[in-house]
């Protein structure tokens, strides 16, 4: 599994979890900055991924696909190390409370704890 960061992230984000030993993606890394929505979505759908984004329509853009999506309701007027870290933070604790849940979509709050969603996923229902 891989982390996947929407082009609202820092790259420092990227670089911060690749020196912690994950696998990390950017739009920007990817060259994918512009792309539409649906079209990245459908780009995820080709490998399984943990999407970091601030924009709820991956909500239902990701509703059918085997992408885990991680919703940041982190202040963006915040200093870029205190988000790095509220996100850094967040990501432990998946790994440590959530990753072989059956939770799909979960939110990361303004100050960095990640809460998981029921959420059925379409070709579930």
């Amino acid at each position: 599994m891989q982390f996947f960061l929407d082009e609202n992230f820092p790259l420092q984000l990227h670089y911060s979890l690749e020196e912690s030993g994950y696998k990390s993606e950017h739009v920007i890394t990817e060259k994918l900055r512009g792309i539409e929505d649906s079209e990245l979505a459908e780009y995820l759908a080709h490998d399984q991924y943990i999407f970091l984004t601030n924009d709820n329509d991956f909500l239902d853009l990701l509703s059918n696909k085997e992408v885990i999506l991680f919703i940041s309701h982190v202040p963006q007027q915040l200093k870029i190390e205190t988000r790095i870290q509220r996100w850094l933070n967040a990501i432990r604790d998946y790994f440590q409370k959530y990753k072989d849940s059956k939770y799909w979509f979960f939110v990361i709050s303004p100050s960095g704890t990640i809460k998981p969603w029921k959420v059925t996923r379409m070709d579930e229902s």
